[in-house]
């Protein structure tokens, strides 16, 4: 099903119809009545800019909005629940981290422990970079729990959000542009009701483009590290995206520095500690590589494609030849289920489609038909001179997605996210001038899809009441991912048992490798659970080594969810854990 919708992200949205009618009410009245109402709108305008101008205040203020308002929603959407192969994978990261270890001995039974985006071999560790899996440790060690570390990376983010548009546009304006990003991705989406991702890597890219016209301006070497902090942070998130986000920046300071003016300056406050942070950053992202792979230069996403990938990575690539697979789950997952997921064109059509395809992913998640429709109406004001660096970055890696050889997710573009709300900020700044007929209608325009933002927010809250179908595009801003609500329902359960379990799941002939439930701990051996996968005689000999575990069998895809005891196959007689 996610394949297929994102194969076709413009499927319908009764939601999102429910926006465009929003918006087309609010640009009638900014053209027949845009007066209306003009003392109550002052009123929140210069208290909203009284915030602004408190520079400490506002970014408290943000920050902790995001936090509280996604916890007063906890009661309508509660905990996250994992479901995602990926969410499995950091979560296995976040728990190596919590537990001070960088990557975990491989088990002596790891093939039945075998699963998606997971490293066994030479280590058992995540094959995603460390960004995300040390924010939801950090929430582990802070709160015990992940998605503690999951709202603290969206309240950075909307913090470094509006630092970032500080930097690039007046107070009230950047102050703007960081709430309705709260409301946009802080609230509903998947990136703060998941494990998958997205923040670390856009709170990156805003340190980088939020550093540059600081060290223009000031050449302050605080503002060096935090471009210097911000590529590492790319690099450990996105590494991919976040080169080619940061590519416009980094030739735009090159570009700074070769002037003659102040050379020696320049050298000591923003050479120096940009180098600085970068050579530590990338030496230290070199020993969590060899820790895990045993190569500084090989990173465990490299090797877990090398083991387990059937396509290329690039529209260019050549397949590897088919690896060897231990499970047919396995198998049918990456020869199969992953194939789905590409994306090559064979031709200028569909390369042309493959790129609208992925354009509008990023459209309908970071914007939406409330914020596209200020950047048409002032397309002067993406090519002004503000603006173009913003561009380039925003080009850059869409020229990267473009070359990928898959269909990608909104994270993806998660670097350029700063940038992207940039252009909608100064559009909507362009949009505050308009007048029509000596009236303030661009105005009034502004303040209707501020409005809207705040009353798309309202019904996304009482969609289940309104018979709202949410399920239409789940990487939608407003579609907020439901997890894997039975094998979190069987873990809870087992939990409160007393006694430790191995659980060996069994899927039916039919079972859709999308739904996977084999996932484990960082510390198996002394984890309450333990999830094996069925391989007959060879399961045997896992149920003797966790002797004192009580082993049960599970399957997934039948009706009624129960667990039965396990017998072990090849000695009738031997007694039931």
């Amino acid at each position: 099903m996610t394949v297929a919708l994102l194969a076709s992200p413009g499927a319908d949205s009764p939601l999102r119809m429910w926006e465009c009618v929003a918006l087309l009410l609010a640009m009638a009245v900014a053209f027949v009545i845009p007066s209306r109402y003009q003392c109550f709108f002052e009123l929140l305008e210069s208290l909203f800019k009284r915030l602004a101008r408190r520079r400490v205040l506002s970014l408290l203020a943000i920050a902790a909005a995001a936090v509280l308002l996604r916890l007063a929603l906890h009661s309508l959407l509660g905990t996250p629940q994992p479901g995602i192969h990926d969410e499995f994978s950091y979560l296995l990261a976040a728990d190596t981290f919590a537990h001070g270890r960088l990557t975990n001995p491989p088990h002596p039974y790891w093939d039945l422990f075998e699963s998606f985006h997971i490293l066994q071999q030479p280590t058992y560790a995540s094959m995603y970079p460390p960004a995300q899996g040390l924010f939801m440790a950090a929430g582990i060690l802070l709160a015990g729990h992940p998605w503690a570390g999951v709202l603290l990376s969206m309240s950075l983010l909307c913090s470094a959000l509006l630092w970032m548009l500080r930097g690039w546009l007046p107070p009230e304006w950047a102050l703007l542009g960081a709430s309705l990003a709260i409301l946009r991705l802080a609230l509903f989406s998947y990136w703060a009701n998941s494990y998958w991702g997205g923040a670390p890597a856009a709170i990156g890219g805003a340190l980088v483009a939020g550093s540059l016209p600081r060290i223009l301006r000031r050449r302050q070497a605080v503002d060096a590290a935090l471009f210097g902090f911000g590529l590492i942070l790319l690099a450990s998130s996105r590494p991919y995206e976040g080169f080619l986000f940061s590519i416009p920046f980094v030739i735009s300071l090159f570009v700074w520095l070769s002037r003659g003016d102040g050379l020696r300056e320049k050298l000591v406050r923003i050479v120096l500690p940009a180098c600085t942070i970068l050579l530590v950053g990338a030496a230290a992202l070199a020993y969590y590589d060899w820790r895990i792979t045993g190569h500084p230069f090989v990173t465990p996403q490299l090797l877990n494609a090398q083991q387990y990938a059937t396509g290329g990575l690039m529209i260019w690539s050549k397949a590897p030849p088919p690896p060897i697979f231990h499970d047919g789950t396995m198998r049918d997952f990456y020869l199969f289920n992953t194939a789905a997921l590409a994306d090559v064109p064979h031709s200028l059509g569909q390369a042309l489609e493959s790129v609208e395809r992925k354009g509008l992913v990023v459209a309908y998640f970071f914007l939406g038909p409330l914020f596209l429709v200020p950047l048409i109406l002032t397309p002067s004001v993406i090519w002004a001179a503000p603006a173009r660096l913003l561009v380039f970055s925003m080009l850059s890696v869409g020229l990267g997605l473009a070359c990928l050889g898959w269909l990608i997710f909104p994270h993806y573009f998660g670097p350029a996210t700063c940038s992207l709300y940039a252009l909608v900020v100064l559009s909507l700044m362009g949009l505050w001038k308009w007048k029509w007929r000596s009236r303030p209608t661009g105005r009034f325009l502004v303040r209707g899809i501020v409005a809207v933002a705040i009353l798309m927010v309202v019904l996304r809250i009482s969609a289940d009441r309104l018979g709202i179908d949410l399920a239409s595009v789940p990487f939608d801003w407003s579609a907020t991912a439901p997890g894997d609500s039975e094998r979190a329902a069987l873990a809870a359960s087992l939990s409160a048992a007393p006694e430790r379990f191995l659980v060996i799941v069994r899927y039916g002939a039919d079972h859709d490798a999308n739904r996977e439930w084999v996932y484990n701990e960082a510390d198996i051996n002394h984890a309450k659970i333990v999830w094996a996968r069925d391989r007959g005689p060879e399961t045997d000999a896992l149920v003797r080594y966790f002797h004192d575990r009580r082993a049960v069998v599970v399957e997934p895809d039948v009706d009624g969810l129960v667990t039965v005891p396990y017998r072990i196959a090849t000695d009738a007689h031997a007694p039931v854990p």
